[in-house]
């Protein structure tokens, strides 16, 4: 193993505890598969054909840093597969990679995806990892919402890649709209790498962002993973992925939430002088979107992870008012302070926004909340529209418009999209760096 890919140092490793004094245990909740999951997938496509194998991930057109992301296998939980992905200011245990700042604390955002857009595959067993449809299936709908969408000027660059269209940011179609693919990418690993460094500056924490996949077969999609011990299950796959060197620098440590600093630091010899202490969050983030709340919504159900939970982020879920609402009020009865609750809604799952009652009440338990989009209600009203300037974008090829090609029942469908892909503020196009999307603002300070 290359000298920079090492780890030396003398005290606890994150993944050892010594039991009755003498009995050292690994722990091996998860697992890292991401070698075998490439071997067991990857295949060479040509242009606009699959071939068994979406290439969207590793395109460089699409995206410039595929190493980012990390497949995981829960050894105690179903469905066992997870995806991991860490914003570009996680650094590395690599030689060019810096240190991350002294005394960062690092957790873990777990986001639930809807079910609709799961796929059956064998989540319980050893056939986990080589079922096919992970390489087509599975890949599309993981770049569905880690890659950020392509703008006009960029679309040739995409043309010759399958299923093309499917990686815009805007509606191509002309004449009809809303008959176009309206499922474009979200863009949470840009928003992931918009963000860190802010919350490195203001909070000196960083998240990672941790994405179960669902099982269609399985109850409520999720299986396990929604039961007790969510803060138990990140801290077991953060403390993976640092022995893995996927974050921080090859002469820093990582600690879990209240242990002591070894007083000695890293050996000399392979390993970079000691570039400070990191330390495990006690916290963790949790998010759904549409029927990804079912997942949400029963894993705030467990006292303990209600107590684990800092920052609930719901975009447009369904059973939001019941059992969504009780559920949120007990976890800022919990967590009070310590709680972040930030809610992107449409007409289509939870119909308006939230009510007023329950915002008032957490703020009175001192939970901070945000609600978006914040213009409201004319929010979603169909081009031309000066409070969405992020639909007139998505739908200027359509052009001299009318009111006919926004027909309300479908417009209610794209706005339920609208949550997880676009935003409200807009400068020329989603690429700017002065425009926000709803991810970026959710994932924000």
């Amino acid at each position: 193993m290359p000298s920079g890919r090492v780890r030396r140092f003398l005290g606890h490793h994150p993944l050892l505890n010594v039991v009755g004094g003498r009995t050292v245990e690994v722990d091996t909740e998860f697992l890292d598969v991401t070698n075998l999951w490439w071997m067991l997938h990857f295949r060479v496509c040509p242009n606009n054909i699959e071939a068994g194998f979406n290439p969207w991930y590793l395109e460089p057109v699409c995206n410039d840093h595929p190493a980012r992301l990390r497949v995981l296998l829960n050894t105690r939980v179903t469905p066992m597969v997870w995806f991991a992905t860490l914003p570009r200011e996680a650094g590395g245990a690599t030689e060019d990679k810096p240190d991350l700042p002294d005394a960062t604390t690092v957790g873990g955002y777990v986001f639930f995806r809807p079910i609709g857009s799961a796929y059956a595959y064998p989540s319980t067993n050893a056939g986990v990892l080589t079922e096919p449809k992970h390489a087509t299936a599975g890949m599309r709908n993981l770049c569905r919402y880690l890659l950020q969408g392509h703008t006009r000027s960029q679309k040739t660059k995409i043309t010759g890649l399958p299923d093309w269209h499917q990686l815009l940011d805007h509606s191509p179609d002309a004449v009809n709209p809303l008959g176009g693919y309206g499922f474009y990418p979200c863009g949470m690993e840009y928003a992931l790498d918009r963000t860190a460094p802010r919350l490195l500056a203001e909070n000196r924490s960083l998240r990672v962002l941790l994405l179960p996949v669902p099982d269609r077969d399985s109850d409520l999609g999720y299986g396990g993973i929604t039961g007790p011990g969510n803060a138990g299950r990140v801290s077991a796959a953060l403390r993976l992925l640092w022995s893995r060197g996927a974050f921080g620098g090859p002469g820093q440590q990582l600690l879990r939430s209240g242990e002591p600093a070894s007083p000695t630091p890293p050996q000399s010899g392979l390993s970079a002088p000691a570039g400070g202490t990191l330390r495990v969050a006690d916290d963790a983030w949790v998010g759904a979107y549409s029927s990804g709340g079912h997942a949400l919504w029963a894993l705030l159900k467990d006292p303990g992870n209600r107590a684990t939970t800092s920052r609930v982020l719901v975009f447009d879920t369904v059973e939001f008012k019941n059992p969504g609402v009780d559920r949120l009020l007990s976890t800022a009865k919990a967590r009070g302070r310590g709680l972040q609750v930030r809610i992107v809604w449409s007409p289509y799952a939870m119909g308006g926004p939230p009510p007023s009652g329950l915002l008032t009440t957490m703020r009175g338990l001192g939970t901070q909340t945000a609600v978006f989009p914040k213009t409201g209600a004319k929010y979603f009203q169909h081009p031309p529209n000066a409070d969405n300037l992020w639909a007139d974008y998505v739908f200027a090829d359509a052009k001299p418009w009318k009111p006919e090609m926004f027909p309300p029942r479908k417009m209610n469908e794209w706005w339920h999209q609208f949550v997880v892909f676009a935003g409200e503020e807009l400068h020329d196009d989603p690429r700017n760096p002065l425009s926000v999307s709803f991810m970026e603002a959710t994932m924000a300070p």
